[in-house]
């Protein structure tokens, strides 16, 4: 029969498939490279940082248990939502010595780097409260005030 194809249905489906999902994939990178991302986390608890991290890559990210950090990640300007990202991933490693890896199964694990160039390091956390803000595009958000603990044996 001339004009009829050979090709399963089931092909052709999964074909449509697999285009959706390419095209959905090219909407999500296409978002992304228009989102812009103001951070500002100065002497911020490095799991408030990795939150906000996780959520902007989408991903999971694991802590290790070990690691108690205060850090200060924080940018005047705008940056794209990709230059973000890199942003806080290289000022942990070269400023605390705090390594982010992908995982096989698609989560973020952060551990200290094992690497002497990068030693382990971490701010002193601020008196009284902490606060931290980020904008995206365009919209700023603040981190409500955490009272932090008072030092043992100052009442």
């Amino acid at each position: 029969m001339a004009g009829v194809s050979s090709v399963p249905t089931s092909v052709v489906f999964l074909i449509g498939m697999l285009a959706c999902l390419l095209s959905g994939s090219a909407l999500l990178q296409a978002e992304d490279e228009r989102t812009l991302v103001r951070l500002n986390f100065p002497k911020t608890d490095l799991r408030d940082v990795l939150a906000f991290y996780g959520r902007l890559v989408r991903k999971p990210v694991l802590m290790d248990v070990q690691i108690q950090a205060w850090v200060t990640v924080d940018r005047e300007k705008e940056l794209p939502l990709k230059e973000a990202v890199e942003l806080i991933r290289k000022t942990l490693l070269e400023s605390y010595g705090i390594e982010m890896r992908d995982s096989d199964r698609g989560e973020v694990l952060v551990t200290w780097s094992s690497d002497p160039k990068y030693p382990h390091h971490s701010d002193a956390p601020e008196t009284g409260s902490r606060r931290g803000s980020f904008n995206v595009n365009g919209i700023q958000v603040r981190r409500k005030t955490v009272p932090l603990p008072e030092p043992e044996g100052s009442k």
